[in-house]
């Protein structure tokens, strides 16, 4: 699998682990996680504009999965997004949303989706003023990024 993602992806994972985990239990999952995404998540600073492989994206993605179990899956799939969602959308990003209407906010999205995401393509289909209909064709997607 090729492609690659912005490091703006794993900072909010991380930040979500160190939300719900102790401490003692963030060390610990992240000392099982495997090879590259040990070392993504060991380093002191995620750098948003650093590249990383899709693949260690879709690994992290299944270890996530494995340590919730499928009962909680979903939710905490949700969960973690909401956090994500906190953690990318600071500083100018805000002020813009809280001053954009929603058809502009999802215009950007099919620019926002190249800023991080080296493969695929985001567009909107449909703009009205009580419905927006928006497709992302993700080569790469994994089944929790819905959740997300």
């Amino acid at each position: 699998m090729k492609g690659t993602l912005k490091g703006t992806g794993f900072r909010g994972y991380r930040e979500y682990f160190r939300q719900v985990l102790s401490a003692d239990a963030y060390e610990q999952f992240i000392a099982d996680l495997p090879g590259e995404l040990n070392e993504i998540f060991r380093q002191p600073k995620i750098l948003p504009s650093n590249l990383y492989d899709i693949q260690s994206h879709h690994d992290f993605l299944d270890v996530c999965c494995a340590y919730w179990g499928p009962a909680k899956e979903q939710q905490n799939a949700r969960e973690m997004g909401s956090i994500v969602a906190k953690t990318d959308l600071t500083g100018l990003y805000k002020i813009i949303i809280k001053l954009a209407s929603v058809p502009a906010t999802m215009r950007s999205l099919t620019s926002a989706w190249k800023n991080y995401f080296s493969e695929g393509r985001a567009w909107l289909d449909k703009t009205e003023p009580h419905h927006i209909l928006a497709t992302i064709q993700d080569p790469y997607r994994h089944r929790i990024h819905s959740y997300i």
